[in-house]
């Protein structure tokens, strides 16, 4: 049976707790500096450098829009995808991808006719049917398709026209994030050659007036900093697909300019991300939350580089490769973590697993060449915790079975026995323990402040068990120091121990 946290194991009294926390940090610290000779996999890995054969040489993170557009390949599609992976994306979504391509048609035949269909935003729907037009090629659903294109963009204009200020925009929750038009942009891109010349230009120019429009109206809106899934977020996208010198030269130039911001903006979160992640992958403290959810914002632009700019990864973007050490040390037996910070602690089960796992899956895709350790230890998380392969993000169309053809189950992999027993992450404040890898061993955390942030949750010298005997866990009474709500919201800790 798992176990989970439960303060009545915790060494019987808040006194006795500090001391034996102390004892413990000390022993388990010795022990991994003990583990001489343990590989970079589990301890601190080294960010390896593969290059980029197109790039070579180029210092990528000052690319302006000039240079974007000299790189990136003239034809369409190259948003998510592109003439040259297709082909064997065709044949995933026919093979092992094929649930995905399943719900994809199933989100098709549930579409209105195309003369009922009302002025909304249909960026929910639209992915899905330019994926399986491309598969199929019917007539009738490219029909439906400009419709909605139509139709989303009347709905898009709309809103802003009625929103006086940003407040106004925050009451629309569909447009307060990106989602919604990343998807349009992709259906779009992905039906442009079966498009006449005439109406793609007209659809590529309205959107590019409308994002135009949210920049300059709310210039300083960003979000890169965190999870990066709101409404500048989109202009990366958007300068991707819209930058097309079909359009008439003020709209192309328009296109270049919210093609440079959205560059720029994903490479302050780039370099966000290296700080936090250092030598160990880390993420925000909020585990939960951060480890399903923050990868998507890389995935969504790798795969976008990839399609679009060249198939190599520049070497300044390869601290994403160093994920699956920060899930090795967090992830509890039965997919459960800790808890720290921003958390809800019914089970303390990470609810998104079926995601986890698509971001490993994400992983072993991007990184298997340069980072061959790395990838082990995505595969031996995904085996160990037997993973599926969880579905999209939002709207944005990555389903990971399709677009990361990754052989997760093999070969079997079996990490060294001779892993450190205890991980310092030094941006996010927290020492991590344990007695071994398995559902039998005992696993401690505490934490302590961080380099470059930490939990708001005031828990600083918080200290915790995770252990196979404390289950089921019994609600009791929060003890000053090791407190843990005996229901579900956000919890509070005191900092004194």
């Amino acid at each position: 049976m798992v176990g989970t946290l439960n303060e009545t194991r915790f060494f019987g009294g808040f006194a006795s707790a500090c001391v034996s926390a102390l004892v413990l940090l000390l022993g388990l610290g010795a022990l991994a500096t003990a583990g001489q000779g343990a590989p970079a996999t589990a301890e601190r890995p080294a960010v390896e450098s593969s290059g980029s054969s197109l790039l070579s040489g180029v210092d990528v993170p000052s690319l302006t829009a000039q240079d974007l557009a000299h790189y990136m390949r003239p034809d369409h599609p190259r948003l998510f995808l592109n003439s040259d992976l297709w082909p064997a994306m065709r044949e995933r979504a026919f093979g092992e991808g094929r649930d995905a391509y399943e719900r994809m048609a199933t989100v098709v035949d549930a579409l209105d006719p195309t003369d009922a269909m009302q002025t909304k935003n249909w960026g929910t729907d639209l992915p899905a049917a330019a994926f399986v037009y491309r598969m199929t090629g019917e007539r009738e659903l490219l029909d439906k398709i400009r419709r909605m294109l139509e139709a989303s963009l009347d709905y898009y204009e709309n809103i802003f026209a009625e929103c006086e200020d940003q407040q106004d925009l925050w009451a629309y929750g569909d447009m307060r994030y990106s989602h919604t038009r990343i998807a349009w942009l992709a259906a779009l891109d992905w039906v442009w050659n079966d498009l006449a010349p005439d109406e793609r230009r007209a659809f590529a120019s309205r959107m590019v007036d409308h994002v135009y429009e949210q920049l300059t109206r709310w210039p300083d809106f960003r979000n890169w900093q965190g999870s990066f899934y709101l409404m500048d977020n989109l202009y990366w996208y958007a300068g991707v697909v819209l930058a097309d010198k079909e359009l008439e030269e003020e709209q192309y130039h328009r296109a270049l300019e919210i093609l440079e911001k959205g560059y720029s903006t994903h490479m302050n979160m780039m370099r966000a991300r290296e700080d936090q992640r250092t030598d160990d992958g880390n993420v925000r403290v909020r585990f939960a939350y951060s480890a399903p959810n923050y990868p998507h914002a890389d995935w969504s632009f790798l795969h976008t580089w990839r399609a679009a700019i060249s198939p190599d990864i520049p070497q300044p973007w390869h601290h994403t490769a160093l994920m699956p050490n920060h899930l090795y040390w967090n992830l509890l037996p039965g997919i459960r973590y800790f808890g720290l910070g921003f958390a809800w602690h019914k089970d303390n089960h990470v609810g998104n697993a079926g995601v986890l796992g698509g971001n490993l899956a994400q992983h072993v895709y991007f990184y298997e060449d340069s980072h061959p350790d790395m990838v082990r230890l995505a595969r031996y998380l995904w085996q160990r915790f037997d993973m599926g392969r969880g579905g999209k993000y939002g709207s944005v169309p990555i389903w990971s079975a399709i677009w990361s053809p990754a052989d997760m189950d093999a070969p079997q992999v079996q990490l060294p026995d001779n892993l450190p027993l205890a991980r310092h992450f030094a941006s996010n404040g927290t020492v991590l323990m344990r007695t071994g890898g398995g559902p039998e061993d005992t696993y401690a955390l505490f934490n302590m402040s961080g380099t470059e942030y930490s939990s708001n949750q005031f828990d600083a010298t918080h200290f915790g068990i995770y252990s196979r005997d404390s289950w089921p866990w019994t609600p009791v009474r929060a003890t000053p120091g090791l407190t843990r709500p005996t229901t579900p919201h956000r919890p509070w800790r005191t900092t004194v121990c």
